[in-house]
This record gives structure tokens, sequence and C-alpha cells, in this order.
């Protein structure tokens, strides 16, 4: 928060309340000394508590309902009982919190569904946004519930471009149903991509591509049922993001009286073609109307 208010990062950052080592204390903690979410300003605000729940898709860990396709004995891992999770994020959401966990798994996607649903029930809130990180195997029975509950999904597509191969040979068909963007987009959830940096690269523009091709580094469509388009991509990076925080109003497109927060690339996204989005330039980027960055040529 310091170097925010120092001027040394420039970013807007919508900082998770979560560490990977002892999450459960650090949130307690956290709860304990009246932080909330929406706490802060533009620059740097409290966003979601945060636990993890299962593996990762890669290991692979992740929790799933029916065994791996590569090995019929394995269902991965879980971090919590059922009643505990909902105990510890329930907590949170009681205290104001936006609330999500990391889950990748079907299993464990509908453990973090029982969970939200549980707190919505005990304590209503009107407009709570809770998320859920990754959402990578969602069919269409979690998909109809993370309409209900009004959940926001951060997919990942960039994981197929790492992990695709490893995906298939380790979840068979459920690769229609990971990371689910044209699922998402066609329920009208509002999914909000990110890049899960430094599991897989950073950079928006790699994202996009991922999402619009959903190709492996050998060139392998993986789930190719759940491509979208270029702008479709775009506003899952940009008004979506926004909306994951509560910020749609402020930010997230341009428009008068928004922030001035945009890019110039060195080509047009739109006539790219879809092989070739990743390998576009940065040229300009400004935050509040500062340009913070310009590509030396």
């Amino acid at each position: 928060h310091q170097a925010v208010r120092n001027g040394l990062v420039k970013v807007r950052i919508y900082a998770m309340v979560c560490t990977m080592d002892s999450p459960e204390a650090f949130l307690e903690s956290m709860i304990a000394a009246g932080m909330t979410t929406g706490v802060g300003d533009d620059r740097f605000k409290i966003g979601p508590a945060k636990l993890f729940t299962d593996g990762s898709s890669s290991g692979p860990t992740i929790a799933t309902r029916k065994p791996y396709t590569s090995n019929p004995e394995d269902y991965g891992i879980l971090y919590y009982e059922q009643e505990d999770l909902n105990r510890r994020l329930g907590e949170a959401h009681r205290k104001g919190f936006q609330i999500t966990a990391h889950a990748q798994g079907d299993r464990a996607v509908e453990m973090v569904l029982n969970c939200i649903e549980a707190a919505l029930q005990e304590h209503p809130r009107l407009d709570a946004r809770p998320r859920i990180e990754h959402a990578g195997v969602t069919e269409p029975d979690l998909l109809a519930r993370m309409k209900q509950l009004g959940v926001v999904p951060i997919p990942n597509p960039a994981f197929f471009y790492e992990y695709g191969e490893g995906y298939v040979r380790n979840y068979g068909d459920r690769v229609n149903h990971m990371y689910p963007l044209r699922d998402f987009y066609e329920n009208d959830i509002f999914a909000a991509i990110g890049s899960d940096s430094p599991v897989t690269d950073y950079r928006p523009l790699f994202g996009i591509q991922a999402a619009v091709t959903r190709k492996s580094k050998q060139g392998q469509e993986i789930g190719n049922n759940q491509t979208i388009s270029v702008m479709e991509a775009i506003r899952a990076y940009t008004w979506n993001g926004a909306y994951a925080s509560f910020d749609e109003h402020c930010k997230g497109s341009i428009e008068a009286g928004k922030l001035a927060d945009l890019v110039i690339l060195d080509g047009s996204i739109l006539q790219a073609t879809s092989d070739t989005i990743a390998d576009l330039s940065v040229h300009l980027t400004m935050i509040d109307g500062e340009i913070v960055y310009r590509a030396r040529y």
C-alpha cells in the first residue's frame, strides 16, 4: 500500500486477503483487525477473502467428482471439509467481505458453490458478487448454480497453452467444460479472465489469444467448443474484470467520466489473425491519464 501511495507502483491493486502459508490464520487476523472488501481507494483496495480448496490442474491434484482419466484411483485432493469451509468463508461474508476460493476440479467448485449458497442464505446481501478463482471443470449443473448465485468465475485460458496435452490425458472429455468461456458468455455469467502469473504468461494479449484459439504449445485444440471471439475476450479482460471488483462504474471501458486507464497497441487486435494476437506489442500504457509506459523503437 505504501509503495502505491508513494507512486512506486503505478498499476491499480485489488488485493486478495490470502496467503499461501496458513491462509486460515491470516484471514482470521484480517477479520479481527476490522478489514473488509472495499477499504481503500481507486489505487489500492482490499478485495475478497480467499482460501484454497483443492490442488493444481497441472499437478494433477484437482478434486474431481469422477476419477482421473489417467488414473481410475485418483480423485485429487481437498483441503477442507464442507463444514469447515462454510464456517471460515461464511464468517468473512458475514463481516462484509466478498468471498472467493481457489477451486479447479468440479468437486471443489461444487463445494465452493455449497459454501456460497449457505453464506447467502444465512446472511443475505444484495450484489455480493462471490467469486471462484479458476473454476476449472465447470459442467452444466455447476454452471446453472453459478448463474443462480451470481458467482463471478475467474478462468485462465492461458493454461491450455501451457498444460493442454496434460489436461486431455488426465481429464479426458472434461476438457470440454474446463474454463468454459463460451458457456459463461452464453449464460450471461460475468467471467473475468486472469493470467494466474507466474503460473502462466502474465500478458493479457497472450491470454486473449488463448481464449480465442484454446491451443496448446504443440498446436492441439483443447475443448474448442468453448472458444470465444476477440471482442468477447477483450470484454472478459476489461469490463468483466472491473465488475469482479465492483468497479464497473469507474473503469473497464473507455467512456466519459471513467478513469483513463488504457493501452495503445502497435497494430489492430481486431484485424490480427487468431494465432498472432500475442505478437502485438504495447506502444503506450496510460493510468488515470498519466503515461506510465512508452515503447522504445
